[in-house]
């Protein structure tokens, strides 16, 4: 207990100290402050980052669905080979689609889920803490197929 007493009266006499001893511990919190906001400036860039090309990957794959007549296994794969290439989990990633083939003019719909951890950061007593939270990441769209057979 009295060791614990003589660390706070030497706290207190660093801070009281007329040689710049509060400024020490005035930059301190403030750079534990700018790390958290610098920490929590990154998951949503690369969340963006994510979602572009995740954007990207649907909108090459529905055109190859609309030359094919719909969703085959062939462009199912060459769709997660791309999003795995680009740095997304293939365990995570969930393909959707009207099954080909589809005959001219008839609507053809695809959907990819990525299912991803989204992490940012806390702070609590005095330290920085990992918070990580379970997202889903969701590309949606439909167009025409163009698939036409003699």
């Amino acid at each position: 207990m009295a060791l614990l007493e003589g660390g706070v009266f030497l706290l207190i006499n660093f801070i009281r100290d007329k040689r710049g001893g509060s400024e020490a511990v005035a930059f301190a919190v403030v750079l534990i402050l700018l790390m958290l906001i610098m920490l929590n400036l990154l998951p949503p860039i690369k969340t963006a980052f994510l979602y572009a090309n995740l954007t990207h990957v649907h909108r090459e794959t529905l055109l190859r669905m609309e030359v094919a007549g719909g969703l085959t296994p062939a462009i199912e794969q060459k769709a997660r080979d791309e999003l795995t290439q680009l740095g997304f989990e293939d365990g995570q990633i969930d393909v959707n689609g009207t099954s080909a083939v589809i005959d001219y003019g008839e609507t053809i719909q695809l959907n990819i889920c990525y299912t991803y951890t989204y992490e940012s950061y806390a702070f609590s007593d005095f330290l920085l803490y990992p918070v990580n939270t379970l997202r889903t990441m969701e590309a949606v769209g439909s167009s025409v197929s163009f698939n036409f057979e003699k």
